[in-house]
């Protein structure tokens, strides 16, 4: 295969991806839109895929600040639901067991561990369990 046939066929997958990501965000507007439990429980999981934006700052929990919260929170559920690393952006995934719900300030500094944050945190959590996805696998801190 020649250059120009290998920028070709990059260009149709590339096509064909952006395809799939737009039926797939189409459905889960489509399942979140019917505001029952099931698209509630999405919901949570997927505002705690996410996780803390800033991957900086001090703070008790483990790397400090922001990045060990995420270490300790998102990176545990993005494990528990099957990423294994290699996603969009370098996402952290972590195979330590969840920390259980609901997340402790004790385990964070409040500056950092937002109550925002530990809400999305705590209803990932026992959206997880409703699914099937913890399975007595979850440790009491951080």
């Amino acid at each position: 295969m020649n250059r120009e046939e290998r920028e070709k066929a990059q260009e149709r997958r590339e096509k064909e991806r952006n395809a799939a990501a737009k039926k797939l965000i189409d459905c889960l507007v489509k399942f979140l839109s019917k505001n029952d439990e099931a698209g509630r429980d999405l919901w949570h999981v997927l505002t705690a895929l996410r996780g803390p934006d800033c991957d900086h700052g001090g703070g008790r929990a483990t790397g400090g600040g922001q990045r060990g919260l995420k270490e300790s929170t998102t990176a545990r559920i993005r494990y528990a639901i099957g990423m294994r690393g290699g996603f969009a952006g370098g996402a952290q995934v972590s195979d330590n067991p969840i920390v259980a719900a609901p997340l402790s300030f004790d385990t964070f500094d409040v500056s950092v561990a937002s109550y925002h944050f530990r809400n999305h945190y705590d209803s990932a959590v026992f959206a997880l369990e409703r699914l099937g996805y913890l399975k007595g696998e979850k440790k009491d801190v951080a």
